[in-house]
C-alpha cells in the first residue's frame, strides 16, 4: 500500500523535503505518486522554494528574538526586519506571530524578585501539600515507594507554576519544584516513615 496516495501537493512537497534532507533520496512509492500527479522537476522547484522560505523565516525569527532581548518594541522590530523573499503582508504577519511567541518566552524565563518571592511562597505551600500527599500514601501502605516521587514532583511543579505564573523553563520555578519535592520527602522521613524500593 502506498501511503503517499492520499497526500495533497503540499504534503508531497513536505515528504520530498524530509526524505531528501534525511535519507538523501526519495523512495519509489513517493516517486510513483509524484509522477502520477505532476513531475519530479516541479516538485523539486517547489521544495527548493519552500526550503528558502523556511530558512528566511528562521533568520527572521532569530533576529526578532535578539531584538526582543534588547528591549525593542513591536513597532521598532517591524521597522528593522526586512525580507526580499516574503511579501510585506506575510512579513508583517510573521513578525507579529514570532514577536508574541518570543516575548512570552523571554518574559517566562526572566529571573526577577517577584518570581523569586512567589517561588519561595510556592515552595512552602507545595511542600506542605506534598507532605500531606506522601503521608496519605505512607499511612495507607506504612511506607512509600520511590516511584511516588515523580507524581510528587509534578504535583509540586503545578502548584508552583500556578502561584508564579511561569513554567519550568524559568530557573526559579525548576529549582523550587525540586526543593519542594525533596523537602516533602525529608519531612515524611523525619516523621518516621521508611522508603521502600
Amino acid at each position: 500500500m502506498n501511503i503517499y496516495k492520499n497526500f495533497n501537493e503540499e504534503e508531497l512537497i513536505d515528504a520530498y523535503i524530509n526524505l531528501t534532507d534525511y535519507a538523501g533520496e526519495i523512495n519509489d512509492d513517493l516517486l510513483k505518486v509524484i509522477n502520477e500527479r505532476s513531475d519530479l522537476k516541479t516538485i523539486k522547484e517547489k521544495a527548493n522554494q519552500k526550503r528558502i522560505i523556511i530558512k528566511e523565516k528562521g533568520r527572521i525569527s532569530f533576529e526578532i528574538n535578539q531584538l526582543i532581548k534588547n528591549n525593542k518594541t513591536l513597532d521598532e522590530i517591524d521597522e528593522n526586519i526586512k525580507s526580499d523573499i516574503l511579501t510585506d503582508q506575510e512579513l508583517s504577519d510573521f513578525v507579529l506571530i514570532k514577536y508574541n511567541f518570543h516575548k512570552k518566552d523571554v518574559e517566562n524565563r526572566r529571573l526577577d524578585n517577584k518570581t523569586l518571592y512567589k517561588s519561595l511562597i510556592a515552595i512552602l505551600l507545595s511542600t506542605f501539600i506534598g507532605v500531606i500527599f506522601l503521608l496519605l500514601i505512607a499511612v495507607n501502605l506504612e511506607f512509600f515507594f520511590y516511584y511516588f516521587l515523580v507524581p510528587l514532583y509534578i504535583f509540586c511543579y503545578f502548584i508552583i507554576k500556578l502561584i508564579t505564573g511561569k513554567s519550568r523553563e524559568n530557573l526559579f520555578v525548576f529549582i523550587s519544584s525540586l526543593v519542594a519535592t525533596v523537602l516533602s520527602v525529608v519531612v515524611v522521613i523525619l516523621l518516621g516513615f521508611r522508603i521502600s524500593k
